[in-house]
């Protein structure tokens, strides 16, 4: 058997330890030590002292109520405090751990976070802080991290974000901050200096306008601002994202938000590949509201109160594969609607709680066109609706009602046709008479 002395790696956890054992602080060679689970209250002072190859701590799941200053040697990468008690932590707890890589704080009630918790910490990777009760961000507070690559804000009591926050801090790639349901306001500048970052989440927040100059990010490629209450966004507030891809935008549900997409919101994106509007009481889709956006491969538009689509409505989309337009309440699609869509395979305009009138050539010279979904949406099919949908191989029409006439009006070459029982049953009366 191994000796004690020699012993690396030990594994405590679910044994009902109500501190740290002394034998502990005499293991020399000791690299991983997992104490999870436990019912821990307090680190005594030098449990950990001349530890020096201690390199992992795991305390997740204990009830640990204070971090008291010099309590680990700095030759540790990976610290685990989450889902513990921990109110206080001295401003040099952390302090000079110089290799550490991961930090986890999350799952406690920290409340506030001096400038210099985090100082000292050059090597630091990971930094999660999710599921606190933290109110402020002060300037300064995330300093001298030079390899910090992911911040994790989530599910605080954060109510803005000040202009300097974040600042250098450039290897930053991912910073989460959804659920922070207090947040109502964006800075200008509160998000400048970040050269590295390319994904933002700002989920489920009280975020209520984006201002013009909020954002500066060159490498940002994900940004989701979904169920906010947002009612304002500046026309500009989005130009300086030149990377992004993925922009995800919707109401809290009855909240108050934006009713108009206004001209150059969501234009002069030049990476965006996918543009996702949910539960917005926007009632029309105008012909410039989506222009200069050459990557947009998918536009999901949903749950909103539109009911109009003016000519040209998505002209000049020249790589959009996807559009989404179901659950809304279009009334009618005339032609010259969805023009210039070359690229066009899939159009989805199912469950509408209008009925949707179908003009002639209602769905014209859609070249790449695979599927179309009017899934009870509209009541009859009219003569010329499908012009020149040479690779329409799906077409959804349950719940309308057919005749022989209509039959006639659909495309030829279309491989399944879902008519659904209410059209079979008006065939089968039709036979009848």
């Amino acid at each position: 058997m191994e000796k004690p002395s020699r012993i690396k790696i030990i594994d405590l956890r679910k044994t009902h330890l109500k501190s740290i054992p002394n034998y502990v602080k005499n293991l020399k060679y000791l690299k991983k030590l997992d104490l999870s689970n436990n019912e821990i209250i307090k680190i005594e002072p030098e449990t950990f002292k001349n530890l020096f190859n201690l390199e992992i701590i795991n305390l997740n799941t204990n009830k640990i109520i204070e971090i008291e200053p010099e309590t680990f040697e700095n030759s540790l990468k990976f610290l685990d405090l989450g889902n513990n008690k921990i109110t206080k932590i001295h401003s040099k707890a952390f302090q000079n751990l110089v290799k550490l890589i991961k930090l986890d704080l999350s799952y406690n009630k920290i409340t506030e976070i001096h400038q210099n918790f985090f100082y000292g910490l050059p090597s630091l990777v990971t930094l999660d802080l999710t599921k606190n009760l933290i109110t402020e961000i002060k300037a300064g507070t995330f300093v001298n991290l030079p390899k910090l690559e992911k911040l994790n804000l989530i599910f605080n009591k954060i109510t803005e974000i000040k202009a300097g926050v974040f600042e250098n801090l450039p290897k930053l790639k991912t910073l989460n901050l959804p659920l922070n349901l207090n947040l109502t306001i964006l800075h200008p500048k509160a998000f400048y200096n970040l050269p590295s970052l390319e994904y933002l989440n700002f989920y489920l927040s009280g975020i209520t306008e984006i201002k013009s100059e909020t954002f500066n990010l060159p490498k940002l490629k994900f940004l989701d601002l979904r169920f906010s209450k947002i009612t304002k966004i500046h026309p500009k507030a989005f130009v300086n994202l030149p990377s992004l891809e993925e922009l995800y935008f919707g109401s809290s549900h009855d909240s108050p938000t934006i009713t108009e997409i206004k001209s150059g919101t969501f234009s002069n994106l030049p990476s965006l590949k996918e543009l996702t509007l949910l539960d917005l009481p926007i009632t029309e889709i105008k012909s410039d509201n989506f222009i200069n956006l050459p990557s947009l491969r998918s536009l999901h538009i949903s749950t909103t109160k539109i009911t109009t689509l003016h000519s040209k409505a998505f002209y000049d989309l020249p790589s959009l594969e996807k559009l989404y337009l179901s659950i809304n309440k279009i009334t009618e699609i005339k032609s010259g609607v969805f023009v210039n869509l070359p690229k066009l395979r899939y159009l989805d305009l199912s469950h509408n709680t209008n009925p949707i009138i179908l003009h002639s050539k209602a769905f014209y010279n859609l070249p790449s066109l695979e599927y179309l979904n009017l899934y009870d949406t509209i009541p009859e099919i009219k003569s010329d609706s499908f012009v020149n949908l040479p690779k329409l191989k799906i077409l959804n029409l349950p719940n309308i009602k057919i005749t022989e006439i209509s039959l006639q009006d659909l495309p030829t070459n279309v491989k399944i046709v879902n008519l659904g029982w209410k059209a079979f049953r008006s065939l089968m009366e039709g036979d009848d008479q």
